[in-house]
């Protein structure tokens, strides 16, 4: 995957709100990924202003202090943050931040820059997590303070403590991969080079043990057991026999530490940063517990003692191999989806079937918005009772909002006979926006959708115009449905066509500037194709 971090520096600079998971998401599906028109596209769906120009090098100075251009290095093109400070330019790319005059600026210069503008309110707001999540993490650990605190732990007990949850973050950044989240001090830190590379040694598998359990499953089981079996033996007061536990097990590691030394050494031929800490922690811990005097108990309690760290261990084994796998086919299922997107989100696929679909001549309607006369309509058959046609709604809004002088947009309610409320609501609703203006509409719809209750509805958008008319107009635009067995909603059409069964409404959003920039997909030529087809 392409490291953003780059972009990230930039659209922080420009004080653009972002969502950092959600953006990586939709750039990763995009189905020109990882270039620079998905990019471009990605911004363009979060309402970010964005444009990619051809400057000539001789113009660098007009640019603004911040922006992104493709740079060339080692023959190759690179998206890269360029910063002006001063004197000096300073490129940061995936890989490397460094300074570089606007000579040698001028030397890389491959002339495309992608600037972007903050145009307000944008849906890359940073999501709040889960309120259940945040509170059960709050819990977890104002609740292990206040055990801390009640039982007053030694500083000895407290060292260990310290030892014990390094060690899991050590094992747990070692993962990263697995556990699905992103660190660039680490990322730099295990940067591959001939020498250097965790991924290498933490995923290799040249030795058959590997394959079963690998040096990273061993560390956070350890730690992760040693924290569970800290805890239990503080609170029964029987820290002394922990010491001795610890001691005899940090004696077995010693070989397992000198084994992973030689595999890095002579068998990968590479350094893991990481390993090589955990294998620093774990000698610092053992001088630790050699240096604490203890009282020498009896063999039968040592045994005991050993026997009940074990099953504690077996026990976070098990536990560990469960997450892992969730992770794994999590990870798995996620990639796959990522893949399934981008083929889902290629527009000349959508046109395609989109085009195979069964073609329409749309009954009369009273209620369309944006430009009549534009290339693209969509239209939507829907009821306000119907809880699926909600994100539609305030997705076509949006469309008119963005794009209203490119597409024209009908609307449609499929009224039963034996529906009373849901015909009020119609002709209600239809005759209160041929009184006023289109934007009353969505202001009238925005506003049921708040209250979901037609008394209060009605008390505020109560129609006088001539219902007759209204009522005679639904009636034939609901015969018109039942004769095309048109029978649920939301029941959308693109230019007349029905909208693709396999397609989620939703991922329109991902094709309408396509669709409004498409020449080739008009609404008159469509009309008129029909027309033809009607003849025969």
């Amino acid at each position: 995957m392409v490291d953003l971090n780059f972009f990230y520096q930039y659209i922080s600079s420009e004080k653009i709100s972002l969502n950092k998971d959600e953006f990586e998401y939709q750039f990763n599906s995009h189905p020109d990924y990882p270039s620079l028109l998905a990019l471009s596209d990605t911004l363009s769906f979060f309402n970010i202003a964005n444009g990619a120009f051809k400057i000539d090098s001789s113009e660098i100075d007009l640019l603004p202090d911040r922006f992104l251009a493709q740079l060339e290095k080692h023959d190759n093109n690179v998206l890269s943050y360029v910063e002006k400070k001063e004197n000096l330019f300073f490129r940061t790319d995936e890989k490397e931040r460094k300074a570089i005059s606007k000579r040698e600026l001028e030397s890389l210069w491959s002339g495309v820059v992608v600037l972007l503008e903050e145009t307000g309110a944008n849906s890359l707001e940073k999501r709040p997590r889960s309120s259940m999540e945040f509170l059960l993490g709050i819990f977890s650990i104002t609740t292990f303070l206040i055990i801390l605190i009640i039982e007053q732990f030694s500083i000895t007990t407290l060292i260990c403590y310290i030892f014990s949850i390094v060690g899991i973050w050590l094992s747990v950044t070692g993962l990263k991969d697995i556990f699905g989240f992103k660190n660039s001090l680490i990322d730099k830190f295990c940067q591959e080079s001939s020498h250097i590379s965790c991924n290498s040694i933490l995923s290799s598998k040249k030795w058959k043990v590997l394959e079963i359990i690998n040096f990273s499953d061993l560390a956070i089981i350890f730690f992760a057991a040693q924290f569970s079996y800290l805890t239990f033996m503080s609170l029964t007061n029987r820290i002394v026999e922990f010491f001795l536990v610890q001691k005899f097990l940090l004696f077995l590691s010693v070989p397992l530490l000198i084994t992973s030394i030689y595999y890095q050494k002579f068998i990968e031929k590479k350094w893991c940063p990481i390993c090589l800490m955990i294998i620093g922690l774990l000698v610092v811990e053992l001088l630790y517990v050699i240096n604490y005097d203890v009282t020498i108990i009896n063999s039968a309690d040592i045994t005991k003692e050993i026997l009940l760290f074990l099953n504690i261990g077996f026990f976070t084994s098990y536990s560990w191999f469960k997450l892992k796998n969730i992770l794994v086919q999590k990870n798995y299922l996620r990639a796959e989806k990522l893949k399934a997107n981008r083929f889902k989100r290629n527009y000349k696929l959508f046109k395609k079937v989109l085009e195979t679909s069964r073609r329409y001549k749309l009954p009369e309607n009273k209620l369309t918005f944006g430009t009549p006369s534009a290339g693209l309509n969509i239209a939507i058959v829907t009821s306000p009772y119907c809880d699926y046609c909600k994100s539609p709604h305030y997705m076509l809004k949006s469309f008119l909002e963005k794009f209203q002088e490119s597409i024209s947009v009908s609307i449609y309610y499929n009224v039963s006979s034996a529906n009373d409320n849901l015909r009020k609501f119609a002709k209600n609703v239809t005759g209160y926006t041929l009184e006023n203006t289109d934007s009353k509409y969505f202001e009238a719809v925005d506003f049921w959708y708040e209250v979901n209750d037609l008394e209060k509805w009605l008390n505020k958008y109560n129609s006088l115009y001539n219902s007759e008319e209204i009522g005679n107009l639904i009636k034939k635009q609901n015969t018109w449905f039942r004769q095309n067995d048109i029978n649920f909603t939301p029941f959308l059409f693109i230019n007349g066509y029905r909208y693709p069964e396999h397609y989620d409404i939703e991922d329109l959003q991902f094709f309408i500037e396509e669709l409004i920039n498409d020449n080739t997909f008009s609404k008159k030529e469509l009309e008129t194709e029909i027309a033809e087809t009607e003849k025969l």
